[in-house]
């Protein structure tokens, strides 16, 4: 099971025509069906989110990530509500020898988009539009070949829970595997 706003690799084997169930406290809320999967080395990615603010049904993402040799990115927005706000990455701030804080280089997201980005250390921001108003920031490592989403979550729900505006990195690599001092394009 679960938890809200959680994530985690599960490795079954799956073919097409099988059936993913989702259920929340025992009930049913919603079945993926398998329709094809790729020939080669692939990962799986499946979101389960609140279609709308009015009710409690469900929808899901998905997105097969192909073998590659840079780190890719899937960035999402699963947000249900009025807050409208864009999401960038950029490099992670750090200090150079005399304490001076650098200047991170910083890109817009596309939501519903996929990316390869350079092995490194970068922060995930999200920002209040109009006025960019800063609202979070998560860090992302960047291994190579690895699969990641970006996911920016939560609910102003009319009926049902509500969930604050959220981000989420999927999975949180550490920083040591980079090999030395961080890295970037």
């Amino acid at each position: 099971p679960l938890q809200y706003a959680h994530c985690a690799d599960f490795k079954p084997e799956l073919h097409p025509g099988d059936r993913v169930e989702f259920k929340v406290g025992g009930s049913s809320v919603g079945t993926f069906t398998i329709s094809a999967l790729p020939a080669g080395d692939a990962v799986l990615m499946l979101v389960i989110y609140r279609h709308d603010t009015v009710t409690t049904a469900v929808s899901f993402e998905s997105h097969v990530f192909a073998a590659a040799r840079a780190p890719q990115l899937a960035v999402l927005d699963l947000y249900k509500g009025p807050q409208k706000s864009e999401m960038r990455i950029q490099d992670k701030v750090t200090k150079d020898a005399d304490g001076n804080v650098t200047t991170p280089r910083s890109e817009l997201l596309r939501y519903d988009s996929v990316l390869a980005v350079d092995p490194g250390a970068y922060e995930v921001t999200l920002a209040n539009v109009p006025g960019g108003k800063h609202v979070l920031t998560e860090p992302l490592v960047a291994l190579p070949g690895e699969a990641y989403v970006v996911i920016r979550c939560g609910v102003a729900a009319e009926e049902g829970a509500s969930y604050p505006e959220d981000v989420i990195v999927f999975p949180k690599s550490p920083e040591s595997k980079l090999g030395g001092a961080p890295r970037r394009a």
